[in-house]
């Protein structure tokens, strides 16, 4: 259950990430056999930390690695440091990554997972 009260922000991280299947995932384009992403962990002033990861994949709808790369940099310059509740944090997110599903994503789970 989300915390009514302000999460208080003190930093954010990002990484780039390869994820290898167990098995291809078969398509129509090719076989694909690993995944690239960004993970992102949201640390608070008392220490805790959420996790996410954009595994943005272009042929599913999604923006590129690159372009979800850029969306989470901004969104890190966002919400670094901020001190509200969860659900303004959603809603700054929801405007500045619309077209962002990937990115927009990491950051949501890794909010809830903070929460």
């Amino acid at each position: 259950m989300p915390r009514p009260f302000p999460l208080k922000l003190a930093r954010i991280t990002l990484e780039r990430i390869e994820l290898r299947l167990r098995a291809p995932l078969e398509r129509a384009g090719g076989a694909i056999t690993t995944r690239e992403g960004i993970r992102v962990e949201i640390f608070d002033t008392s220490g805790e930390r959420g996790c996410g990861e954009a595994l943005p994949l272009v042929s599913a709808g999604t923006e590129t690695i690159q372009e979800a790369s850029t969306a989470m940099l901004e969104a890190r310059s966002l919400l670094e440091s901020r001190s509200e509740t969860l659900e303004s944090m959603l809603e700054a997110l929801e405007k500045r990554l619309e077209r962002r599903p990937a990115a927009r994503c990491a950051f949501d789970v890794a909010l809830h997972d903070l929460a």
